[in-house]
């Protein structure tokens, strides 16, 4: 029975104190992993606010046509922070993402083709298709940005 003992004491360490410090290690690595993986994703929450922002407040505090707006210099900003925020959601708040994406800024060709098309909130100077504009494409920009903060 000493013998037995013996077999999971290693030196002055035991096998159970081994295992306990293996197991500490990995959840302090994997706590730091996470935080930061939480503060990237922060940073590029608060570039993908940045990059909507100027739109955002020019459809809420101007007057101007949408198009005039919605260019494709927006566009290229958008997509680039689109797809620099995207792998820090997690998968179902992923694919909400890329579909929140797709409603404001894709228009569907076929039915796994989608090509860009801001074109598509192009109001033409006319107030009544300016108010059923607007506040479509000012909701589609708000639900993109509320993925930053989830």
């Amino acid at each position: 029975m000493g013998q037995e003992d013996n077999f999971f004491i290693i030196g002055q360490f035991s096998l159970a104190g081994i295992v306990t410090a293996i197991i500490i290690i990995y959840i302090q690595y994997k706590l730091s992993n996470s935080r930061e993986k939480m503060r990237f994703r922060l940073d590029r929450g608060q570039e993908l606010i940045r990059a909507f922002r100027p739109e955002l407040d020019a459809l809420i505090q101007s007057d101007n046509d949408c198009r005039l707006i919605l260019t494709e210099e927006a566009f290229k900003r958008h997509e680039s922070a689109i797809r620099a925020f995207a792998p820090y959601l997690f998968w179902i708040n992923r694919l909400r993402f890329r579909r929140a994406w797709y409603r404001l800024a894709m228009i569907k060709v076929s039915k796994k083709q989608h090509i860009p098309f801001y074109s598509q909130y192009a109001d033409c100077g006319s107030l009544d298709k300016r108010r059923k504009v607007r506040p479509i494409v000012i909701k589609h920009i708000q639900d993109i940005i509320s993925f930053a903060d989830k």
